[in-house]
């Protein structure tokens, strides 16, 4: 179950702000089988989240049995609409919890995040919203505060088993997209602009529980929560104009960088368009893998630029 939670690293004006405001009730995962055998310094993450829907099922097929043998956690999640919960529950590997989205954030769901948007662009809310699900349900955990957090994409296959967790700091993979947008809407939100050269975009993120609550802190304002403020502060005119991996990364390595150690592993993001035809499934994924040992993922999005 999510409890609320104190947070011993803030003020209290912080604990109140960033404890669980709401509270449901999830079936525990069961543990994963073998992890005696990963290798060491590989610590298992608190947890693994994903979101998904019915357009995306059938990469989600493959990704989320490579996701549970690739990627060691304590609990996994993903996060999809109230009416597609049972199809996929019987197309989740059981490790995984189906989480409602309606139960993420209450009060927030596509409506409420379509009624900030302006005429001509209502259909990129869903942009928006699966964004707020993955870091909503990140701040609802009732884990430490040094505990780990991995968000993935649900649309991204691990093609070997990926470390999120070493030498005693949090990994992370980078990427090379740049999106003014972005970051125009960071240094409204935080006075942070673009500080690195390399891109945080890069189909999952790491983090700790505390990072996260302060990352929070900083998007809320005048009595808004974090969710409220983006919507109001981003021009939501653009096709994207907010994206949950570059603001949260930017702020982490602004602040944690100490901590953080920048990936070098490659990873492939046109896979929707090396797999034509319909040939995603587990009996090609492998021997491409196979065949391409540097790469730590791939990825099958709809849109590539």
């Amino acid at each position: 179950m999510f409890l609320n939670q104190s947070l011993d690293f803030f003020p209290i004006l912080l604990k109140a702000i960033c404890t669980t405001k709401h509270i449901f009730a999830l079936v525990v995962v069961a543990s994963f089988l073998g992890k005696s055998m990963r290798h060491e310094s590989n610590i298992p993450i608190a947890a693994l989240i994903s979101v998904c829907c019915l357009k995306d099922i059938a990469v989600w097929k493959v990704a989320a049995p490579r996701i549970v043998s690739n990627i060691l956690a304590k609990k996994y999640y993903v996060v999809v609409p109230k009416m597609e919960i049972e199809i996929f529950k019987k197309n989740t590997p059981s490790l995984f919890e189906v989480v409602d989205e309606e139960e993420v954030i209450k009060g927030v769901d596509l409506d409420y995040v379509m009624n900030f948007m302006p005429l001509g662009n209502k259909g990129r809310a869903g942009w928006y919203f699966q964004q707020f699900l993955k870091i909503g349900l990140a701040e609802k955990l009732s884990i430490a505060d040094e505990d780990i957090i991995v968000i993935w994409d649900a649309d991204t296959v691990p093609l070997k088993e990926i470390i999120f967790f070493n030498e005693g700091k949090i990994n992370l993979f980078i990427g090379s997209e740049y999106h003014p947008p972005y970051f125009e809407l960071l240094h409204r939100l935080t006075g942070f602009g673009k500080l690195f050269e390399f891109s945080f975009i890069a189909q999952s993120i790491a983090f700790k529980k505390k990072w996260l609550c302060e990352f929070l802190f900083c998007l809320s304002a005048n009595g808004k929560l974090w969710y409220e403020h983006i919507l109001e502060k981003a021009d939501l005119s653009q096709i994207s104009g907010f994206s949950e991996y570059e603001s949260l990364g930017t702020y982490m390595m602004q602040l944690h960088s100490d901590e953080i150690l920048i990936s070098d592993q490659a990873w492939e993001r046109r896979g929707s368009q090396r797999f034509k035809g319909g040939n995603l499934s587990l009996k090609w994924i492998d021997p491409f893998g196979q065949a391409n040992p540097s790469l730590a993922f791939i990825t099958f999005e709809d849109w590539v630029e």
